[in-house]
């Protein structure tokens, strides 16, 4: 399988800490709608440059090797050099777009940008995938929590069966629920989903903080547990996670990935998209769970308590878990 990723032209190796600061930049490029400052296609076409340089070193020392070699031999042969090329000129790629990144966001130099308290390039490996984080709001906490003062991300679970949810340990998106095995029929619009590409994420509304909020709801009482995240988009309505731009549902002049806009939205059926999901028993965990009932409560306690799970984002589970009658 390793052999058969390579000759894929996929990387075959565990991910080096030069990797995911690559993907940690572009993240934050695309979260923070770096893509047009100034000097930042400069810096990708150098990088890149820098890769093809590469290649071409490679090939010329391996001349003698590759000559005589038929066109499926040959073609295996350039895709470990072009893997090979990638990975030597990696650390030098980062160094490059990490100071036009630190420029285009008020540093001085990419230097100064990594030793920020905000700079976090190693992802989190909570729930069933990877997230990286967004520099803007991991180094601005204090902001982001006060831009959404009086307000939480919210989730309803159709159908209410928070048992079930708990037991995988993740909301999960529609794409995501298939690979784990998990049958459809859970989502409110999952077939739309899947032709405006919201299927990849789960959805989250903002709302005003409720003090009575009905059973079956996931509530984060401290939203920027979640906006530290780099993957996200919202719409200050309903647009079925829309980021397909040939599905009728997109509107890029409502599409939005900033933190301080989303903390303002007003519409009662605003979303907000979490690529592939939600770490429901880690530090993404929600502020408050909301049963139906006490025995509801006193079940998924039970089933909590039985795989040792005993905290839930930092809280005792007995503080996170209540009822619709608290």
């Amino acid at each position: 399988l390793v052999e058969r990723l390579e000759q894929l032209h996929l990387m075959n190796k565990p991910m080096t800490a030069a990797e995911g600061e690559w993907t940690y930049l572009a993240n934050n490029i695309r979260a923070q709608g770096l893509e047009d400052a100034p000097g930042m296609k400069a810096a990708m076409e150098t990088a890149q440059g820098l890769q093809e340089l590469q290649v071409q070193e490679i090939v010329h020392q391996r001349m003698e090797s590759l000559m005589g070699l038929d066109s499926d031999a040959l073609q295996t042969a350039m895709k470990r050099i072009h893997l090979e090329a990638s990975h030597k000129v990696l650390p030098m790629k980062v160094d490059i777009v990490r100071d036009a990144v630190a420029k285009a966001s008020g540093f001085a130099s990419g230097a100064e940008l990594a030793a920020s308290p905000g700079y976090e390039p190693t992802p989190s490996t909570g729930g069933k995938w990877l997230t990286w984080s967004r520099f803007d709001v991991t180094g601005n906490k204090a902001k982001i929590q006060s831009a959404f003062k009086g307000r939480s991300l919210s989730h309803n679970v159709y159908g209410g069966d928070l048992a079930s949810l708990l037991s995988t340990g993740v909301l999960a998106s529609t794409e995501k629920r298939a690979v784990m095995g998990i049958g459809g029929g859970l989502g409110s619009s999952e077939q739309a989903d899947k032709m405006s590409g919201g299927a990849n994420s789960v959805f989250l509304r903002v709302k005003k903080t409720p003090t009575s909020p009905g059973g079956g709801r996931l509530i984060w009482d401290d939203p920027s547990v979640l906006m530290q995240r780099s993957d996200y988009y919202a719409y200050n309505g309903d647009h079925y996670g829309a980021i397909n731009p040939a599905n009728h549902h997109y509107n890029a002049w409502a599409f939005t990935r900033d933190p301080m806009k989303i903390a303002q939205f007003s519409g009662s059926d605003n979303e907000i998209m979490f690529r592939n999901g939600i770490d429901l028993l880690g530090a993404e965990a929600p502020s408050r769970i909301v049963c139906h009932s006490a025995a509801e409560r006193s079940s998924i306690l039970a089933s909590l308590t039985a795989r040792g799970i005993t905290q839930l984002g930092g809280k005792p589970v007995e503080d996170v878990l209540c009822t619709e009658a608290d």
